[in-house]
């Protein structure tokens, strides 16, 4: 069975440091990946890391 992958419809923002926004945007282009789709698989993974979300679903993509 197929998982459905939930439609990206709400946003989250968030003040960080400037460090932070350009080891975020390196790490993003290196993963080829926008800075937002680096910050949804980082809380993602540190979410599943900490059983607040189901790892099955955070794999699927």
């Amino acid at each position: 069975m197929a998982i459905e992958r939930e439609a990206r419809s709400t946003v989250v923002g968030a003040k960080v440091t400037p460090s932070l926004k350009l080891a975020l945007r390196e790490a993003a282009k290196d993963e080829h990946r926008t800075i937002g789709s680096m910050m949804e698989r980082i809380l993602a993974d540190w979410l599943a890391c900490n059983g607040y979300l189901d790892r099955s679903i955070v794999f699927a993509n």
